[in-house]
């Protein structure tokens, strides 16, 4: 199996420490720590979030004249409003766009909703599913275009057993 990190520092660690298959939870787009990521992607299978076209041909363009794959997943916006972008249209168009650039795998869809502060299991459940079930329609439409969907990551501690227990949930 593989891990998640938050920062390139962190995969760039558990690389050096024998992992080979890393999920860096976050976007990369210093044009610095892109060139640190494609010297990670030489050695181990990397998985970065995306949220705009710009990041993306940036990312195609060092990877292609770096001559390595970088596994790449849409980050969805479904609650904080921090990254990602809207689910449904706009996060399909991206995703095209990814499986179309060279050098970048599409892998799939991810997002981080936030923790909820709910009143009850009842409420937690109901929030977690509104929220999840955005990224799992998006990914029904990315499926009609085509484009095959490996992952969807989704949830986090406080609702990992109701992101779990979802149809289609991979992470």
């Amino acid at each position: 199996g593989g891990i998640a990190a938050t920062t390139l520092g962190q995969a760039e660690v558990f690389a050096a420490n024998g992992f080979n298959d890393i999920y860096i939870s976050n976007i990369i787009v210093a044009k610095t720590k892109i060139q640190r990521l494609c010297a990670l992607a030489e050695r181990s299978k990397v998985i970065v979030n995306v949220d705009n076209l710009s990041n993306v041909q940036d990312l195609s363009d060092s990877a292609t004249s770096n001559n390595v794959i970088i596994n790449v997943v849409v980050d969805i916006n479904t609650r904080l409003g921090r990254t990602g972008v809207d689910p449904g249209l706009n996060a399909v168009e991206l995703s095209k766009f990814v499986n179309k650039s060279s050098g970048l795998h599409f892998s799939g869809l991810s997002t981080y909703e936030g923790t909820m502060l709910a009143t009850s299991d009842e409420a937690l459940q109901s929030e977690s599913r509104k929220w999840i079930q955005q990224v799992l329609d998006t990914r029904e439409d990315i499926e009609r275009q085509g484009i095959h969907v490996e992952v969807v990551s989704v949830g986090g501690t406080y609702n990992y057993e109701i992101a779990g227990a979802m149809q289609g949930v991979t992470e």
